[in-house]
């Protein structure tokens, strides 16, 4: 099986939470990779045939467990697939279709610099996005404190002319105050230029907006990001802030 290839099942495998092989899976890796259902297990026997993943015929149906360096090379490709779709539509304005069909081909391809140098164009973009919603950049240190400057901008927004009228209306409110279904659209993250780099990772860049589609009981989310689904800690949580679309 071609590198490529390989790639793509494990994306489906992680993103569709596939833990076996059952009838039900089978098609949902098909409509993944647009493949006959015939196909998978022959391409799921494949990936264990490469080392990527574990077949264990215990119980009804066979259990499928990824290794180290299938889950490493599958979650490579996830965050390629994130940061390119993300630079096509928040950069380019492409629409969320077209941009995950080209993310889907140029995420073989690209190249981890590539990647990091599309990662960081979007992050500074996004920081001048802050600054429009009340964050000023300047005022996030990358020791992971923030400035006076950015503690001001973000909690206050100014409105009028006559500089002595400030409210925290429209600077929206943080992610674990909304409900599951709920879309919103992110404003600002918090947390310097090292946290940026991981929510970037995430796919949770300012302008992008997610849905949720569960909450936790200890604070964490499973949110849907383009055309995936991505489990945040309760701790990044408390970092995405966010308004209701």
């Amino acid at each position: 099986m071609e590198i490529t290839e390989c790639e793509d099942y494990l994306e489906a495998i992680i993103n569709n939470s596939v833990d076996g092989i059952t009838p039900d899976s089978l098609k949902i890796l098909a409509d993944a990779l647009n493949k006959d259902v015939s196909e998978i297990e022959g391409g799921l026997n494949a990936l264990r045939d490469e080392g990527f993943i574990r077949i264990s015929d215990a119980g009804a149906y066979p259990e499928i467990k990824l290794t180290h360096s299938g889950r490493k090379l599958g979650e490579c490709t996830i965050k390629k697939h994130l940061v390119l779709e993300s630079f096509f539509t928040e950069i380019l304005g492409m629409d969320s279709d077209s941009a995950s069909k080209e993310a889907c081909v140029l995420e073989h391809g690209a190249s981890p610099d590539t990647i990091k140098r599309l990662k960081n164009y979007i992050r500074e973009r996004g920081a001048r996005h802050r600054l429009h919603a009340g964050n000023a950049y300047e005022g996030d240190r990358d020791d992971g404190h923030e400035g006076h400057e950015g503690h001001i901008f973000k909690h206050m927004h100014h409105r009028g002319d006559s500089g002595d009228e400030w409210t925290d209306e429209g600077m929206g409110r943080n992610l674990s105050e909304f409900d599951e279904d709920d879309a919103v659209k992110i404003l600002f993250t918090e947390g310097g230029s090292r946290r940026t780099d991981r929510l970037c990772d995430m796919g949770l860049i300012p302008g992008e907006t997610i849905t949720i589609k569960r909450k936790l009981s200890n604070g964490a989310m499973v949110v849907a990001i383009k055309s995936s689904e991505v489990g945040i800690s309760p701790e990044i949580v408390r970092l995405v802030f966010v308004e209701k679309v």
